[in-house]
């Protein structure tokens, strides 16, 4: 005969259970668990610690929210102060202006700048090019644009000591110019028809500069990364207002592909001399002519200027290791509170993001959906391809991996190699 069976509730058969105690008597699992003060007390600081880190996830994320909400009104409101360059009816086609370029080792621009140069609609009165010393066939390429265009060619001088290449060849430049107006255009720049003449309508009574940050398209995995953070550094922490309507030298940008002086305050200002040692010459001009009380007129040329600086990684790597804590004024203090602010507002919030997806937590993932569209909002405004801004938190990471080469080789003592040529 088969035994009765008898539903017994799992809460009884579990209280059931039962653990050995030093060999002495049985005890119930769960009643000595739930009697045992050491239990309760654990049980209850898990709970408190984990209600605490909660909390403190919470607090870290409203602080985000508010800190980007602010960058990104500010970002905005700099996007609108910085026009676009563009066509104008007050374009000058007949203002007298020199356009001066410095090439060292340039054979693949050439044929792409001068093709521009050529279709100008405000046609330069006089165009000179230095060849500083290159090693390719810059200059035999520059002889066949002869037969096209009216150039002048210098063959620049040795390097003194002291000088730094580009500055060296720009000083060389500007003495054999004549013109009112001196525009400093790189050899990797390709112009617009109108970008000459737009750039001298745009120029203010007060003016002595004018210029801005190109189109620079990107064909490396680390140029997509890299590049574009040289523009998002200006749209969302330059007082763009005190850059434009001020002569405050520290509200000042720059960028020496593309800059547009009068005569008068490039002569005033002692013109590439004066920065002669500088690896960041176009900033340090900028403040310098600002300081002798002329304005600074920063636009967004992208429209109309575009600029192909870097091909490879390792050109990318190397250029903005030469140039980005030199940028920074060599100053570490400025350097660590660049990574400070970098981790916190740019790199942060894609782990805090996923923990709040994994946890339920979704107002998380705020901070980061704000920093990626004060990307976008400097990425169009450059002209890059709208999901680079999805890139964002890694090309922080890239940025701060930059800026860490370029100080400890400042602080190792060892020099900046570019184009053959070292610096200190």
């Amino acid at each position: 005969m088969e035994p009765e069976a008898v539903d017994i509730p799992y809460s009884d058969m579990y209280a059931g259970a039962v653990s050995f105690r030093s060999g002495s008597d049985f005890q119930s699992g769960p009643s000595r668990l739930a009697d045992s003060p050491e239990g309760s007390r654990r049980d209850r600081c898990c709970l408190g610690e984990c209600k605490r880190s909660l909390e403190r996830s919470r607090s870290m994320t409203a602080v985000l929210i508010i800190i980007l909400t602010g960058l990104l009104i500010w970002t905005f409101i700099n996007t609108r102060i910085v026009s676009d360059l563009a066509p104008s009816n007050r374009e000058q086609s007949s203002a007298p202006y020199s356009l001066l370029i410095p090439m060292r080792n340039e054979e693949k621009n050439v044929d792409r700048l001068l093709a521009s140069v050529q279709k100008l609609s405000s046609p330069p009165m006089e165009i000179i090019v230095l060849d500083d010393h290159s090693e390719d066939t810059t200059y035999e390429k520059l002889c066949v644009w002869q037969e096209k265009l009216p150039l002048q060619i210098i063959k620049g001088r040795t390097l003194p000591d002291g000088w730094v290449g580009k500055v060296h060849a720009c000083h060389q430049l500007a003495a054999a110019a004549d013109g009112d107006y001196y525009l400093f255009i790189d050899a990797d720049v390709e112009l617009h028809p109108h970008a000459a003449g737009a750039a001298l309508a745009s120029m203010r009574d007060s003016d002595g500069l004018v210029t801005g940050f190109p189109k620079v398209p990107a064909s490396s995995f680390l140029g997509k990364l890299i590049i574009p953070m040289q523009h998002f550094l200006v749209y969302a922490f330059l007082p763009a207002a005190a850059a434009n309507y001020s002569t405050w030298p520290p509200a000042s940008a720059a960028h020496g592909a593309f800059m547009l002086f009068t005569r008068e305050a490039y002569e005033k200002t002692g013109g590439h001399e004066s920065v002669k040692q500088s690896l960041v010459e176009d900033i340090h001009l900028a403040k310098a002519v600002k300081k002798n009380g002329f304005g600074v007129h920063l636009v967004n040329p992208a429209p109309l200027v575009t600029c192909y600086m870097y091909d490879t990684n390792r050109e990318v790597w190397n250029g903005f290791v030469k140039n980005f804590f030199p940028g920074l004024g060599r100053s570490y203090i400025a350097a660590v509170l660049y990574i400070a602010a970098f981790t916190i507002l740019f790199i942060l919030p894609l782990p805090l993001a996923a923990a709040g997806l994994f946890t339920g937590e979704y107002l998380a993932v705020v901070p980061l959906l704000l920093s990626v569209m004060i990307k976008w909002l400097s990425d169009r405004k450059s002209r890059q391809p709208w999901w680079t801004a999805l890139l964002f938190p890694a090309a922080a990471a890239a940025s701060i991996a930059v800026l860490i080469r370029s100080a400890q080789t400042q602080l190792s003592g060892k020099r900046f190699h570019w184009k053959g040529r070292s610096y200190s």
